[in-house]
């Protein structure tokens, strides 16, 4: 029992490791996987979830390479099929026939891709402020290919020279801070009580695979993107803040240019607030998130159009 709620530790073994994350609720009651954003770790879930309906099973994990969970092997590539499959390896461990899916940003994408491959397994998606599963929009105008090999020598760079540097829980929080603008004080300390070890001399590490800071996830051509898209049949929610991706990379235009509008499953919410609004201000994300949860499931009206 913390302040935020009450939660368990608990420890998934997948096909390459252990998964750690947090639990809250009863097993029993219908599952609600949470998987958290790029570079971050479950804890971006703690204020939200304790705010949700208490009739569902929230399992927060670590996603591969962040947090307290497994890091891939040594010349193994972080990639979206990596994330596909540790999705399916906690299904099979909890038992889960199908379940529902939170996801942030990159968690977002990752159980859009999933619902795609394995559209029975899930029976909704919420995103907050993901792009989902969308066609790269490259500033630097440089073709997927190209964009492929920067990923792979930008891998193997890193891989040949793994280093984690220390750090004061400040400077670590500055740094936090410095790359998440949209992080307050008390959000970046929940963040860090999942992303920092400490060291014997009392200072700390970055608790992340620092390959995954470098390697690019995934590229999609936006045909490629329609087609996986066209799979994952199931009813699909953007909550988007007004000051997140909507603004800093364009989603609206990647969705309209998917075709996503007219789509009869995907729902769009609109909502005050910037990337990490279900952590800073949960209520806002709570009462959106809440109503989708109660609803039946089946293919929802469209609520708010953007």
């Amino acid at each position: 029992t913390t302040k935020r709620g009450i939660s368990r530790e608990i420890k998934v073994p997948i096909n390459v490791g252990i998964l750690c994350g947090r639990a809250f609720g009863n097993p029993k009651d219908p599952p609600v996987l949470c998987l958290h954003g790029w570079q971050d770790n479950c804890n971006t879930f703690e204020k939200l979830i304790p705010l949700l309906p208490k009739n569902h099973y929230y399992v927060a994990m670590d996603m591969i390479g962040h947090g307290h969970s497994v890091s891939l092997p040594p010349g193994v590539f972080y990639s979206v099929y990596s994330y596909v499959s540790m999705i399916y390896g906690i299904a099979q461990y909890m038992g889960w026939k199908s379940f529902i899916a939170l996801g942030h940003s990159l968690g977002g994408s990752t159980v859009a891709f999933f619902a795609a491959v394995f559209p029975k397994m899930v029976e909704k998606i919420i995103l907050l402020d993901s792009i989902g599963i969308a066609g790269f929009q490259n500033s630097q105008n440089l073709e997927i290919i190209d964009l492929q090999r920067v990923g792979i020598e930008h891998h193997l760079d890193v891989e040949g020279k793994v280093s984690y540097p220390v750090y004061t829980f400040n400077e670590a929080k500055s740094r936090l801070q410095a790359s998440n603008k949209a992080l307050d004080d008390e959000a970046a300390n929940i963040l860090l009580e999942r992303g920092l070890s400490k060291e014997k001399d009392g200072k700390y590490k970055i608790r992340r695979d620092v390959r995954v800071v470098k390697v690019h996830i995934h590229y999609k051509e936006v045909e490629d993107a329609l087609v996986f898209t066209k799979k994952a049949n199931m009813p699909i929610y953007h909550i988007l803040p007004e000051n997140g991706l909507k603004k800093s990379v364009g989603v609206d235009r990647m969705h309209k240019e998917m075709g996503l509008f007219e789509r009869p499953n995907h729902v769009f919410i609109k909502v005050k607030g910037n990337h990490f609004v279900h952590l800073l201000e949960p209520e806002i994300v709570a009462n959106e998130v809440t109503k989708i949860l109660n609803q039946d499931f089946h293919i929802a009206p469209k609520m708010l159009k953007m």
